[in-house]
């Protein structure tokens, strides 16, 4: 299996238009099952999803129904619930497909992103890229009507998820049997962080002879189960992020221009895009030895501190993965 770690920005359920869905409805999908999505309860997000669900197919509403399901597949995905991800994902763009407005072919273009990047996780590629072909054709034409219509953030999302679809492509080309995660590569660019690339990070452990620890634990105790130590253990259900340090000593005082500083983020609400850094120097560790973040702001928003947890420094001679 592999994984793409997706920016909170470039995930499904927050690229769907719900501009067609009734007030009461947006609102249940837009705040109630958001807010439980950005604190990671997504089981009780799962219940408002399908009290819309229920609701807009109880009244004929195909095309909201359809967007429940894709925030039900978005939300099975994130629980790692493969096949009921897939299953809800093709029910909705069925249906989308029978609803002829834009809105519909722009939502059908995320509905087939997200199909792509689930066949892609299974290793399913010719699934995956028919999926992410049609995204791309459909996101060109949604592009086109959100320019005339004057949407402008529409139309940005459409490139910027169209370049995050050809980047996935691209990691195609990897060996298909190694197991990798494929983790977007942000810089600082006036003060904003600004995504650049999307690098393959391959799990590592590096071997730890017994002899080695003998000498620094107490006299009469032998360490067991110690042959080797993680460089980076991947956990599915986790985000990661590499910032790209363009000066020596940018993030961590170890880092050299061109080295990739990989981290964890543990604040479900982390929209990189949206962040102002307050200080140059934007990391700092607390006494139990998690490193957070200084207090950034995200426009519209008061002090807002995400949370991340630096993992691996890759050298700049390394960014073919580690």
């Amino acid at each position: 299996m592999r994984f793409i770690c997706i920016p909170g920005e470039l995930a499904p359920l927050y690229l769907l238009e719900l501009r067609d869905v009734p007030q009461l409805l947006r609102d249940m999908l837009d705040n109630q099952a958001r807010q439980h999505i950005l604190a990671g309860q997504f089981e009780a997000a799962l219940s408002f999803v399908e009290r819309v669900f229920s609701i807009s197919w109880s009244k004929g509403d195909r095309h909201t129904a359809a967007l429940a399901l894709l925030y039900k597949a978005d939300l099975f995905r994130s629980l790692l619930r493969w096949e009921e991800a897939l299953e809800a994902c093709s029910r909705a763009s069925d249906w989308l497909r029978m609803v002829v407005t834009p809105t519909a072919r722009y939502n059908e273009a995320i509905a087939a992103y997200l199909e792509g990047i689930l066949h892609f996780a299974l290793r399913a590629d010719i699934k995956a890229t028919q999926s992410f072909v049609l995204a791309l054709e459909l996101l060109g034409a949604s592009g086109y009507y959100w320019n005339f219509e004057g949407y402008d953030k529409r139309v940005i999302d459409c490139q910027h998820l169209s370049q995050w679809i050809t980047d996935i492509q691209d990691s195609q080309e990897l060996p298909p049997d190694e197991f990798f995660v494929l983790v977007p590569v942000y810089e600082l660019d006036n003060s904003h962080f600004a995504r650049k690339d999307l690098i393959p990070i391959y799990p590592a452990r590096i071997s730890m002879p017994i002899e080695a620890l003998c000498d620094d634990v107490e006299s009469g105790n032998v360490p067991l189960n110690i042959d080797s130590l993680s460089l980076f253990e991947f956990r599915p259900q986790a985000n990661y992020l590499i910032f790209r340090a363009l000066l020596d000593g940018q993030w961590v005082k170890e880092s050299r221009a061109g080295d990739m500083l990989l981290v964890e983020v543990i604040s479900p609400a982390f929209l990189v895009n949206e962040i102002v850094l307050t200080t140059d120097r934007p990391f700092v560790r607390r006494g139990d030895g998690r490193v957070l973040s200084r207090p950034v702001k995200a426009p519209g928003d008061s002090e807002w501190v995400p949370r991340v947890i630096p993992r691996v420094l890759i050298r700049q001679d390394l960014e073919d993965g580690i």
